[in-house]
């Protein structure tokens, strides 16, 4: 109890803001689908290679800009329905929940959570239903320092990590059955493991990592940069390439491959204080779930910092409704484009300190074009150069490496908005153009690390597998690669 008591003592809720959102048509999950094609595979590995000849420790996303995608993409058949709690046509709210970690080092740590509740649990003058609950769907860790100028107190911000949160309860839906699959790059690495085990040992059965497979009381993170093909791509290689260096180039098989899951593998979810202390206070780990009452018990002063915005007649009339848009199920270029826009964009999104952009991109020309028309930042920071790095990044890791190096034309217009909606407008090759809308309060469940189907798993971890022995059997670099530590400013 007094460990729980200092948990809380070190909490503090600078804001809760709540507020209704619109219904919208289901998703589907399309995980990460490979396809083992020789070209591509060929030209990954040649760029490898000549980054390990020059000895770079860490690769950068836009070396696999217009190839990443002939390797990996959203899988073109839609699996199972994604399960939100009450259904896709049921009303509920969306909130943003501000948590201050209280140091006494002059440095600030700062949780901004986003999520969503399971119904629309709320009356007109703020009262709270007790059972209503509130689910965690991401967060945004930020760090907070304060500065000594000529001109005063300079506070700058500097983002540390960026995670969706995985709910096992949520996807494990009694009514629809069947397993779920992680696949981010440490369960990729965990199948591979599984595969040479299974290859080396003396019976002829087949051994099934059962840690791949997420239970409904599990609740883990990952990051964002999982959502982004080429991120995702150097992710895997780059832990394979350190742990080569780490061995000199002399491993291989099981010793390998727990190298590679440990260089992949991220913190548990309880090492995040504010969930740790929910944990605690229900008496169940990886607690991503919590009622009002929680918040009081943590922060009495919840009270004062909440704030319901009310929607008038004419907001009301504009949030997204179900069947206005586009389905999600269909398996056209249009539909799979979407879902890698939607991940992907949010990723570069949070990158860049951005919680809302609008913008219009084009390859008409020739060129991918990208116009950033409005933007909003959760952080206290010059966004210039960061408008920038995200104009860059998303021509090169998203749209040049979407249309397969340029061979598709395209016109896009996009408004996403991490606490509430994304909105694509799409047209490829001078089609009409297709409209989707998608929820981002709950994009975690939108992920495309998680599937239901195990040979996609499988044949996922199969080709990578091939990928990283083609790039071992080319001459891997074995002498010192440094750290790879990103200068960013993540640590993800």
């Amino acid at each position: 109890m007094d460990h729980f008591n200092n948990i809380v003592s070190r909490l503090r809720i600078n804001k809760f803001v709540i507020m209704e959102t619109g219904t919208y048509s289901p998703y589907y999950q399309r995980p990460w689908e490979t396809h083992f094609n020789p070209s591509a595979v060929e030209t990954i590995v040649e760029k490898v290679s000549d980054m390990d000849k020059i000895g770079v420790a860490k690769l950068e996303p836009e070396l696999f800009s217009g190839i990443a995608s002939s390797f990996i993409h959203p899988s073109t058949n839609p699996q199972k329905m994604v399960m939100l709690p009450n259904g896709w046509d049921q009303k509920r709210l969306r909130f943003l929940l501000e948590v201050e970690i209280v140091s006494g080092l002059g440095i600030g740590t700062i949780f901004y959570f986003q999520g969503y509740t399971d119904h629309l649990g709320i009356g007109n003058s703020g009262s709270i239903d007790p059972e209503m609950l509130f689910v965690l769907n991401s967060f945004i860790k930020v760090n907070r320092h304060n500065y000594s100028t000529s001109y005063g107190i300079e506070v700058r911000d500097v983002v540390t990590e960026s995670a969706q949160i995985i709910n096992g309860i949520i996807y494990n839906d009694d009514s629809i059955g069947g397993q779920t699959f992680k696949m981010r790059p440490y369960d990729v690495y965990a199948g591979i493991r599984r595969n040479y085990i299974t290859q080396h040992q003396d019976d002829e059965v087949e051994t099934f990592d059962t840690t791949v497979v997420l239970y409904p009381r599990e609740s883990l993170k990952s990051s964002r940069s999982n959502n982004l093909a080429s991120k995702y791509l150097v992710n895997i290689i780059d832990s394979y390439r350190h742990a080569n260096s780490d061995l000199d180039g002399l491993g291989g098989g099981q010793d390998m491959y727990e190298r590679c899951s440990n260089r992949t593998n991220q913190e548990s979810i309880t090492k995040n204080e504010f969930i740790r202390c929910l944990s605690n206070m229900s008496g169940r780990a990886n607690q991503t779930v919590f009622r009002y009452g929680d918040l009081l018990q943590i922060d009495n002063n919840i009270k004062n910092v909440t704030k319901y915005i009310v929607l008038s007649a004419a907001a009301k009339s504009k949030l997204v409704r179900s069947g206005d848009s586009a389905e999600w199920k269909s398996r056209d270029n249009e539909t799979v484009m979407a879902s890698l826009l939607l991940n992907s964009i949010s990723s570069l999104m949070v990158e860049n300190y951005l919680i809302s952009v609008h913008l219009t991109a084009t390859n008409y020309d020739g060129d991918v074009r990208v116009i950033v028309l409005g933007y909003n930042s959760f952080v206290n920071a010059d966004m210039s150069r960061y408008i920038g790095r995200f104009i860059d990044a998303v021509e090169k890791q998203v749209l040049f490496d979407m249309t397969y190096g340029n061979q598709i034309s395209f016109e896009l217009e996009m408004m996403s908005d991490l606490l509430d909606n994304t909105s694509i407008n799409l047209s490829l090759d001078g089609a009409p153009s297709v409209l989707y809308n998608a929820s981002s309060f709950c994009d975690s469940l939108l992920t495309p690390i998680i599937g239901s189907d195990k040979n996609t798993y499988y044949t996922l971890t199969n080709d990578v597998e091939h990928l990283i022995n083609s790039i071992g059997s080319d001459g891997m670099y074995s002498g010192s690669l440094g750290n790879g530590n990103s200068t960013t400013g993540f640590s993800i």
